[in-house]
């Protein structure tokens, strides 16, 4: 017994994988002999219904006719069963094989896909706009404004609202500790950018500089 070999052997794990080996070859041997028999079966009984169909033809008598229904039921049966059977093994093939959480199902996305261009624009007059130059003003302003930049031409962006702020804040239920509060309220200096910098993934997407991460962590503290 497996049990046994288990128990006495120095390495369990490669008695383990050649039983498992020896169970998948007897296993797939009993499916081929099973299809053998299926197909065997189907074979013998369009055999008796041909034989009975002959019989039919040359003597239309009650007898014939019973023998060709009986033989023509045996051989719906027969086909029915080995349909089903047929379809219960590709069903077990395609659960076995196609529903693995595989690689292929967490492979990341084609970077080409994150490349969606813009190719119009609604201009302040109210009209469209496919100008690459106005495309990109129109860009630089709306980011701008969301940034906060003084300076853009939309101006800053309308201050967040007060009573969604204080139903977010009413929903947390949890704060953190006193000594991690003063940690996340500190000032961010220097170092930490710098920190931040060398820890970034160097091909991130570029900010509005067009600068990707990799360009400043040539020199994180120089930056």
């Amino acid at each position: 017994m497996v049990l046994d070999k288990l128990r006495t052997s120095t390495y369990p794990g490669k008695i383990w994988e050649q039983w498992k080996a020896s169970i998948k070859t007897q296993l797939q041997d009993v499916q081929k002999k099973l299809r053998q028999q299926d197909s065997q079966a189907v074979e013998e009984a369009r055999i008796q219904l041909d034989q009975a169909a002959a019989r039919y033809r040359a003597s239309s008598d009650d007898s014939s006719r019973e023998l060709f229904d009986e033989a023509m039921r045996n051989y719906k049966e027969t086909v029915t069963r080995t349909s089903q059977y047929n379809q219960d093994t590709a069903f077990d093939f395609q659960a076995a094989n196609s529903e693995k959480s595989t690689k292929h199902f967490f492979r990341p996305l084609d970077t080409s896909l994150r490349k969606v261009s813009i190719e119009e624009v609604m201009t302040p007059n109210g009209s469209v706009s496919s100008n690459p130059q106005e495309i990109s003003l129109r860009f630089l302003e709306h980011w701008g404004s969301e940034m906060g930049d003084p300076d853009s031409p939309s101006g800053r962006a309308p201050p967040p609202d007060e009573a969604m702020q204080r139903k977010l804040l009413d929903s947390i239920v949890r704060s953190v500790p006193e000594i991690d509060r003063a940690i996340l309220n500190a000032p961010v200096v220097a170092a930490d950018l710098a920190n931040a910098i060398r820890h970034m993934r160097a091909t991130s997407a570029p900010g509005m500089d067009g600068l990707t991460a990799g360009f400043y962590q040539v020199t994180p503290d120089v930056f």
